[in-house]
């Protein structure tokens, strides 16, 4: 006789899959990866390093390396990202209450140029990494978030004022005190045996530059 037929028999019984990585613990690898590879570029050279480099330093496998990232520059936006978060941290923890305008933007600016001096490995990734195309550095430059950081010297800039500040005039001081520290910055790290006035001189002259006239 006929054993009526198991209609269930050919079914393929589902498998539990991995567990979807959640935000945390992806940002969490992001910044693992970012740190290994600040290594990498800080000893070798940005230039110099693949993503299938970065993968064996990492110990996976670039296909899961671009998980994470879709390019080596992603990785160096990352890092920048990481520089400028640490260096306006330290400008916005400042307690600046007890000082006049003129005191306060003297002393953002201070902060921020010791912070490059201190710091000049992060100064040379940042602003002088080789390799990196003019369009890959504009991405990064156009994020709100970075313009967000330097509206803490906008403020700065605009409280020293006794006059009304027109938007463009606004901005065209601020982009000229950053250029200025910036400025300052780079001589000191990359021009170190010339002897140059003190930090505290030429911040006092880019300050006066800038809102003395």
């Amino acid at each position: 006789m006929n054993q009526p037929e198991d209609n269930n028999k050919h079914l393929k019984v589902a498998r539990p899959g991995r567990p979807a990585i959640t935000e945390s613990k992806k940002e969490d690898m992001r910044q693992k990866i970012a740190s290994v590879t600040l290594n990498l570029f800080q000893t070798e050279g940005y230039r110099q390093i693949s993503m299938r480099r970065i993968a064996r330093e990492i110990g996976c496998s670039p296909m899961t390396l671009y998980k994470y990232y879709d390019a080596k520059v992603d990785i160096l936006h990352t890092l920048w990202s990481n520089i400028f978060e640490t260096v306006f941290a330290k400008l916005n923890g400042l307690d600046l209450k007890d000082n006049s305008p003129r005191e306060q933007l003297t002393v953002l600016a201070s902060t921020y140029v010791n912070y490059w001096l201190n710091n000049s490995e992060h100064y040379r990734l940042v602003f002088m990494t080789e390799g990196v195309s003019q369009p890959e550095v504009n991405v990064f430059v156009a994020n709100p978030d970075i313009a967000a950081h330097y509206e803490i010297f906008t403020v700065a800039i605009l409280n020293t004022s006794s006059k009304q500040l027109e938007q463009e005039e606004l901005k065209q001081k601020l982009d000229t005190m950053v250029c200025f520290l910036n400025g300052i910055a780079h001589n000191l790290i990359t021009i170190s045996e010339h002897q140059w006035p003190s930090s505290e001189y030429l911040i006092d002259a880019a300050i006066h530059g800038v809102i003395d006239n």
